[in-house]
């Protein structure tokens, strides 16, 4: 992993657990990301963004408005 990626991997974080405060959902968030970068290319990764957010709206119960703002903007 370089450096920028990294960087933008801890922004990415940051974001997610400022917008969801939940340790649970961003937990979730990163097994979906570990999985989703062991099984398939980056692009792939990028496309499955909102299979991400469907499996944190399940495994941790957020509302489609929390859902909707687990989103990142690149």
């Amino acid at each position: 992993m370089t450096l920028r990626a990294a960087e933008k991997l801890v922004a990415t974080l940051f974001v997610i657990y400022s917008r969801v405060q939940s340790v649970r959902a961003l937990h979730v968030w990163l097994l979906a990301l570990h999985t989703s970068q062991t099984n398939a290319a980056a692009a792939h990764t990028v496309k499955n963004w909102g299979e991400w957010r469907t499996l944190a709206v399940r495994k941790t119960g957020l509302s489609v408005w929390r859902a909707w703002l687990f989103r990142v903007k690149n």
